[in-house]
């Protein structure tokens, strides 16, 4: 009790709570506008005012201090120890001081003190200031280390080269030895990487120009500055004496004098959609009034601007370039024109001159800008260093997030609602091609190492597996969910969030990161119930899931729900099922917030892809756009399709163009007019002539078909369409939301042919186009239903998702369907009218697709095929005639040359008579060595027939055994009807043919009574 204290204890108590009434708290600590060490001392000061002395009060109030922003960094800076009970006074201040006091490097304090100038308008004692404030950051300790020093720091400021000045102002302990030999090292290291680089395709642009050296005096080439006239004559402009006016380099004079011939060398990046950016130096310069960022060039004296800043500027009146800039190439780079620009940047306000070109990429800022805006590379790569010094500081700290092992989410548990009719589903197991068995078993061990699947003996439950390939030639192990599980439970509901509300958060963003979660669905652990429900059943045995796994029809929204609960409340933060962005309006923002994201991943159990990952770069792409400091726009990835579609070369190719753009003609105004070039090219009258109208027209609709007003953003919360087509020369996928009734595309894709593809059977083509589409806009599709549509009806049966291949299929569409087995859809037949936007893209594609065209040469589905035709092979070989003969004799024969062109080249409506039993089977036939195939039997011309009967017929093994032995290997029209005449005419055979003996008939007697006897057959009833 209070009154049995002692004296002193109730004074000091006393004396205490006096103290915190009397305490005048000297604001809310904001790092963004004092130092923390300023603050400290000015709290320390209000504490010894007030006579604040007992540790609990001073722990109190300075966490009261604290704004909600500033507390919450600290709350999590000190988990998991309580900050109330565990955490004392003195621990928060020095954890405080730790984390908001600037880290410096003595060696760049030294560096920025030898290089100190003053700055206009800065009064000499301000000068005196900074410089003191700089050395007493410096650590100097006696004369000698003076005298040591400034040799070190001499040598730094001195060197050439700035990238080894920045590596060497962050070095901790730098002596003279180290630093000679870090910078030989470094030195050395740049001169074998350009070495390398110079053997790759660099992109650059140069100008055909005079190379002579010009006179830095005067500017004339016709003699060196030390014969120069005006050697001796004074600058009107700065006064200085050597050179004329016009070629002062201290005022803006230069810039409005004629232009030079010159030599000029400039870097073009036309592929800026890479996360690789992030090792250039950028900028932010004010352009006529715009924030514009560029991107430092030294090796190029002019600055670059493109199409997209043009527009941004205002569409600024421009001249006639001075030069023109080609390719590495040779292709000539479009260039606009150029002009004179008010640029802000370094504290100065100049006129300079700047290129435009027509094309989207990399803002580049050149030497000449670099020179007279004055701008200090040192200190401007120098803060891109220790930015990337702090990332490296963060990534290090949570560690653990980028584990190689698979994370388990420790927060949530994931329930499957079944619905009240259910009924457990077992599957028997699928068979599996022998060629991928090993890759299957692979997975299945080492998902049970992650803890993903589990073995049991039995269950209710099985659900046949779908094998996914990897891009690196492994596989994933998945259920076919679809005709199990996902029709029996209730499906979760959860919206997920629009791209344009994703983007939205991160306006204002400066960098970008992308981050990947590992396996993300399989770090949801499921419950009791589920994991009963969620089992596979393998030619190994049943594997019941333990994690969720991909499939689930409730697995998005369950997912989504889970990440929404991890970032909720983090500011600059956005979350699209497992692809997560950060942001933030500078560099220090954006890593407070990047932690404050990895401290919550680690807090919930997850882990990520480091591999995956991109940190802090200046334009990443996601959801299909380009998202930079800028802004968002489409990706052009999704749009490269119609702009670089070649020119058509004949009429029918211009009539498929013009097919496509009447199918979206609603939205395209004026449309009539601007073909009105290419509609008068289709008259029987107009001979063919590539005019220029023709080009200007045509390249304006490929500007209309990919602007703002005819393309949509992608929504998952609408149905998705897919359409695709191919012809001789290429394939092309078309991927929409249907608005209204209308079809409103959100990217496009096509690709040509190879030397392969292009002998592909029609029907290999048109199931072609169909892989590629999905591959082309698996980020899209994965995870989903949609409907796909195909031209050709055949396609409709054999990846039809509710039936089976059937066993006669070629043994490129049974790869294909194994991959298609992975995505959920409906399969439509509509005719090429009806999906002229993917016809158009088919017929004039834009070019190889290397990644796609790699991925089939190396998938490891390429393996069953390539064993499927080991046995093609083997058996033309059993046959007693050659694979080289038959294919000659193929050619020979009208019919099954016809066939054969058929083929390849697509079957018509209707045939001849001589065709029909092709026809019939045309959805089956393929050509393979220039043989025609049926499944995996050989068509035999006629000519070889008798030859094959005869060797059948050796044995006299009877018509039973022949027929089944001639399915084996080959097969032609009416070849049952022929074994069976050869049988026939066989003395031998019919000798020994077994006599039917007559059977007598027999009648039941009849029962005396009703249910004496019950006769029972099989009736079909309502179709069962």
């Amino acid at each position: 009790m209070q009154g049995d204290e002692p004296p002193q204890a109730s004074a000091q108590t006393a004396g205490s709570e006096d103290g915190v009434r009397r305490f005048r708290s000297p604001g809310t600590f904001d790092p963004e506008k004092e130092d923390w060490q300023l603050y400290s001392i000015r709290f320390q000061a209000a504490l010894r005012v007030a006579r604040v002395t007992d540790k609990a009060d001073k722990k109190g109030l300075l966490i009261s201090s604290l704004s909600p922003d500033i507390f919450k960094r600290l709350y999590n800076l000190l988990q998991p120890r309580s900050i109330l009970e565990e955490v004392t006074f003195d621990e928060i201040a020095a954890t405080l001081c730790e984390h908001f006091t600037p880290k410096r490097f003595k060696e760049f304090e030294r560096y920025k003190l030898f290089s100190a100038h003053q700055e206009e308008g800065e009064l000499v004692q301000d000068f005196v200031q900074r410089l003191s404030t700089i050395i007493s950051r410096c650590e100097y300790e006696t004369e000698t280390d003076v005298r040591a020093c400034s040799l070190l720091t001499a040598f730094i400021v001195g060197l050439r080269d700035q990238r080894v000045r920045a590596r060497l102002v962050l070095e901790k302990a730098l002596t003279m030895e180290t630093a000679i030999r870090l910078a030989e090292s470094v030195l050395t290291a740049e001169a074998e990487s350009k070495a390398i680089h110079a053997e790759t395709s660099v992109r650059k642009l140069s100008a055909k120009s005079d190379n002579r050296q010009r006179c830095f005096r005067c500017g004339n080439v016709n003699h060196p500055p030390e014969s120069c006239r005006f050697r001796t004559e004074d600058c009107r402009s700065c006064g200085r004496r050597g050179h004329i006016a016009s070629m002062c380099r201290t005022t803006t004079a230069c810039a409005s004098r004629a232009p030079r011939k010159h030599s000029r060398k400039v870097k073009l990046v036309t592929d800026v959609f890479l996360a690789d950016e992030q090792d250039g130096q950028f900028l932010t310069c004010r352009i006529a009034g715009r924030d514009v960022l560029l991107q430092v060039d030294t090796g190029s004296r002019a600055t670059l601007l493109d199409d997209r800043t043009f527009k941004k500027l205002g569409e600024p009146k421009l001249q006639p370039p001075p030069c023109r800039l080609r390719a590495f190439n040779k292709d000539e780079i479009p260039l606009r024109g150029a002009t004179l620009l008010t640029v802000c940047a370094g504290g100065k306000e100049l006129k300079l001159e700047a290129l435009f070109t027509r094309m989207e990429h990399t803002n580049l800022l050149g030497r000449e800008w670099i020179r007279r805006l004055g701008i200090d590379l040192n200190a401007l790569f120098v803060g891109q260093v220790a930015s990337e010094s702090k990332l490296e500081s963060v990534l290090t700290e949570f560690a653990g997030l980028f584990d190689s092992r698979l994370g388990r989410c420790t927060k949530a548990l994931v329930h499957l609602h079944l619905k009240n009719d259910a009924q457990p589903r077992f599957f028997k197991p699928r068979p599996i091609p022998f060629a991928t068995r090993e890759a299957v078993e692979a997975d299945l061990q080492r998902q049970q190492r992650n803890g993903v699947l589990q073995p049991v003996e039995v269950s209710e439950w099985a659900t046949p597996i779908v094998v996914v390939p990897k891009p690196n030639g492994a596989v994933r192990v998945c259920g076919d969910f679809s005709v199990t599980v996902n029709p029996q439970i209730e499906v979760a509901q959860y919206p997920l969030p629009r791209p344009e509300e994703l983007l939205a958060i991160l306006n204002g963003g400066e960098r970008f990161t992308k981050l990947d979660l590992s396996e993300a669905y399989l770090q949801m652990e499921l419950d009791e119930d589920a994991k009963k429900v969620l089992v596979i059943n393998t030619h190994k045995g049943l594997f019941r899931f333990n994690r969720m796994p991909f499939g689930i029809a409730s697995a998005p929204a369950v997912f989504q729900r889970t990440m929404e609960q991890v970032i909720a409340g983090l500011s600059s933060v956005a979350c699209y099922l497992d692809d997560i962005i950060v942001t933030g309006r500078n560099d220090q923002e954006h890593l407070q917030n990047l932690r404050q994201v990895f401290s919550r991943l680690r807090d919930f159990g997850f882990t990520l892809k480091k591999e995956k990952c991109a940190f802090m770069c200046r334009q990443v792409e996601y959801l299909g756009h380009v998202v930079s400091a800028e802004g968002f726009r489409p990706s052009p990835k999704k749009v490269s399709a119609i702009l670089n579609m070649p020119p058509p070369k004949q009429v029918s190719e211009l009539r498929s163009f013009l097919g496509m753009v009447q199918h979206y003609g609603k939205y395209l105004p004026s449309l009539s007019d601007v073909c009105a070039p290419l509609n008068n090219l289709l008259k029987k009258s107009t001979p063919w002539q590539w005019s220029e109208p023709c080009v200007a027209a045509f390249d304006t609709i490929k500007r209309m078909l990919t602007s703002p007003k005819l393309l949509t953003h992608y929504d998952p919360r609408k149905p998705v369409f897919f359409a695709v087509d191919a012809s001789s020369v290429g394939v092309g996928a078309v991927i929409y939301h249907r608005i209204n009734g209308e079809d409103r595309p959100f990217a496009h894709g096509s690709k040509t042919l190879t030397s392969a593809e292009v002998k592909y059977a029609q029907i290999e083509r048109e199931a072609l186009a169909i892989i590629f589409g999905v591959r082309k806009f698996h980020q899209y599709l994965w995870g989903r239903r949609f409907t796909l549509f195909t031209d050709h009806k055949p396609l409709t049966a054999i990846f039809g998702p509710t039936k089976g291949i059937p066993a006669t299929t070629a043994s490129r569409l049974q790869r294909w369907a194994l991959i298609l087995m992975s995505y959920a859809y409906d399969i439509e037949y509509k005719s090429s009218a009806n999906i002229a936007n993917a016809d158009g893209l088919s017929r004039l594609p834009e070019g190889p697709d290397p990644e796609f065209d790699r991925q089939e040469q190396e998938g490891i589905f390429r393996v069953v095929e390539e064993e499927i035709h080991a046995v093609q092979d083997h058996r033309m070989s059993t046959l007693p005639i050659t694979a080289k003969q038959i294919s000659q004799e193929t050619l020979q024969d009208p019919t099954l040359k016809k066939v054969l062109e058929y083929i390849v080249d697509g079957w018509p409506e209707k045939a001849g008579p001589e065709c029909a039993p092709y026809l019939q089977r045309r959805t089956e036939l393929t050509s393979y060595r220039g043989c025609v195939l049926w499944g995996l039997r050989t068509v035999i011309p006629p000519r070889y027939r008798p030859a094959l009967l005869d060797t059948l017929h050796d044995c006299h093994v009877g018509q039973t055994k022949m027929k089944m032995l001639a399915r084996s290997y080959l097969w032609w029209p009416g070849l049952d009807r022929d074994i069976e005449a050869r049988v026939r005419r066989c003395d031998q055979c019919a000798s020994v043919a077994a006599q039917e003996v007559p059977v007598p008939l027999h009648q039941w007697e009849p029962p005396d009574k009703p249910w004496i006897r019950l006769h029972a057959d099989f009736a079909e009833l309502h179709g069962k």
